[in-house]
């Protein structure tokens, strides 16, 4: 689902155009089904004076669920801060995302971890010793709601 803002000035209509979908309000939120570049149209009108005017952008949906965001540090040294990395405890608590791929490498691509504890997250060991402080790369594939799966790929920083 994706939010649309309208910049436009006095205008009292709103008609938006993306696929064969349409909505009208301000500040709609929609879906597309698919990623890739989507074409949106926003018309508006100001009743008043009858002024109309349309703005036709192209929209890059590259599948990766931008609302949804990982912290790039953590720090596993067991103050109850910040000792797993994961997607924190406001989103995993509330049950609504399920974990389908959760992979950390290291700086020479080694694999260590793979979805041991995907509700929990890393723990920042492997092999059951304590991981070095240094940067990793992530791989996370997920679903919220049920909804279609999303990717989450990126670098995060372990530090003791």
């Amino acid at each position: 689902i994706f939010s649309l803002q309208n910049l436009s000035i006095n205008a009292d209509t709103y008609q938006w155009v993306y696929g064969d979908q349409t909505a009208s309000g301000a500040n709609p939120t929609f879906d597309f089904e698919t990623p890739g570049d989507q074409e949106v149209m926003l018309t508006v009108s100001n009743n008043s004076n009858g002024c109309e005017n349309s703005i036709l952008k192209t929209i890059s949906l590259d599948g990766e669920d931008k609302s949804v965001e990982l912290p790039n540090v953590f720090s596993p040294n067991s103050d109850s801060r910040n000792d797993f990395f994961n997607f924190g405890d406001d989103l995993a608590a509330t049950d609504n995302i399920d974990i389908v791929e959760f992979k950390i490498y290291n700086r020479w691509g080694q694999l260590i971890y793979d979805n041991d504890t995907p509700a929990t997250g890393w723990n920042g060991f492997y092999q059951n010793k304590i991981a070095p402080a240094e940067v990793y790369s992530y791989f996370i594939e997920y679903s919220i709601n049920g909804c279609n799966n999303k990717t989450k790929k990126g670098n995060l920083t372990l530090v003791r």
